[in-house]
């Protein structure tokens, strides 16, 4: 019998919508990571989403906000990943190996990352192309 993986990884547009309450996506997001955290789940996200969410943040909502924002996640139990030369070299493989891929870069390296820690499925509330095996989570869709 397959296990399901309780590893989830984290995109800017989920941490956004938890901290922004008039965000159309706010409730869902509180919800998601209720659910998380009573199932123990193992959270990541990448050092690069950290730091395009906090530009955000202070953008929209302003410095203070990010400033509690990022100390939330350095308290927090969310594993932050970082991006080596070797991811962005898999990366540009993949591309040379699959030319009409449409997917941004960026989008392949996180997939990139996802594939080697073993994480299926991410919580984003952008559109996401299922590459190498990972897929926006049930939990969204629900």
């Amino acid at each position: 019998m397959a296990t399901v993986s309780k590893k989830i990884f984290i995109e800017g547009s989920f941490f956004i919508a938890f901290i922004d309450r008039g965000n159309l996506n706010y409730s869902k997001a509180v919800e998601c990571l209720g659910f998380i955290a009573h199932n123990k789940y193992k959270v990541y996200t990448l050092s690069s989403v950290i730091l395009q969410t906090v530009v955000s943040i202070e953008r929209d909502l302003g410095i203070t906000m990010a400033n509690e924002f990022l100390r939330a996640i350095l308290e927090s139990n969310i594993e932050i990943l970082y991006i080596g030369k070797s991811d962005f070299q898999a990366a540009l493989r993949y591309l040379k190996v699959n030319p009409s891929q449409t997917s941004y870069f960026s989008t392949i390296v996180k997939s990139i990352i996802m594939q080697k820690n073993y994480i299926n499925t991410v919580l984003t509330f952008d559109l996401w192309p299922n590459i190498m095996g990972t897929s926006v989570s049930s939990l969204i869709t629900t």
